[in-house]
């Protein structure tokens, strides 16, 4: 069995490459190299400051999450290129690249043209972060605690489709909540989606399983990368939100889910 997937170069990313080296022949990985989003923002040292803080707990609660990530398996044929250009090779320049049983979505950036007309005919799936169809977009999980609502903390495995986020879920997976603070227990979620992939690639049952549509009447928060703004983290920063408390309230009620898996 041959995979291909479409992913970025954090160690989340990277995590997720090395498992799925164990359970293929082949492993086929376009990898977009994103630069840090520290400097994203100009203007005072205090938003640079917030950014930077917010930033480093993201990437220590990616640290603590993925720190036991194991080497590949030696299998792997590697592509790399600058974030932003997936949409932008030639057919002729993946040719080695799209000849897989299975091909996989993660964190890449929005595709388009040809590659997501073959992509979508081969039955490609996406790992998207955060709970569809109650939130997409951009940073759904962030969005999730913004609004108070960490029981909409989670990702799903769904076919990839024309539009964004808008494909037929295939699954859910959430993270248990065990003591985390905010942060690792958003990361959490990415580790809940790739323990279930993985789990679908390796009995290969992520090629037949049912999918289905998503309710379009039941979103909750369409979100946008420009909604992400220092003040948005400053309002965050001062919610104190306590997750002890909410998961161990009788009126915390999950959403409709498909085949979930909880993360513990």
């Amino acid at each position: 069995m041959n995979i291909t997937i479409f992913t970025s170069n954090k160690l989340r990313h990277n995590n997720l490459i090395s498992e799925l080296s164990y359970v293929c022949d082949n492993l086929y990985c376009i990898q977009e190299c994103k630069e840090a989003l520290i400097g994203r923002f100009s203007g005072s040292d205090e938003k640079s400051d917030i950014m930077s803080t917010y930033i480093q707990n993201v990437a220590h609660a990616e640290k603590s999450i993925f720190s036991k990530m194991r080497p590949s398996s030696g299998n792997i044929s590697l592509k790399k290129i600058k974030m932003g250009e997936l949409s932008l090779l030639k057919e002729k320049s993946l040719s080695k690249f799209l000849q897989s049983d299975i091909y996989i979505v993660f964190g890449s950036s929005y595709i388009k043209g040809w590659l997501i007309d073959y992509l979508v005919s081969k039955n490609a799936v996406n790992i998207h972060m955060g709970l569809s169809p109650y939130y997409r977009g951009s940073g759904c999980n962030f969005w999730a605690l913004h609004d108070d609502q960490p029981q909409y903390v989670g990702s799903t495995i769904h076919r990839l489709s024309h539009g964004l986020d808008s494909g037929k879920i295939i699954a859910h997976a959430l993270p248990a909540f065990d003591g985390e603070d905010v942060f690792e227990f958003t990361m959490k979620s990415v580790m809940a989606a790739q323990k279930l992939i993985l789990k679908y690639v390796e009995d290969k049952k992520i090629c037949y399983l049912e999918s289905f549509n998503q309710e379009k009447s039941h979103e909750v928060r369409y979100s946008k990368y420009s909604d992400f703004t220092i003040d948005v983290i400053k309002r965050f920063n001062s919610m104190n939100i306590n997750l002890h408390k909410k998961f161990n309230s009788k009126s915390l009620i999950y959403p409709e889910l498909i085949r979930p898996l909880f993360y513990e």
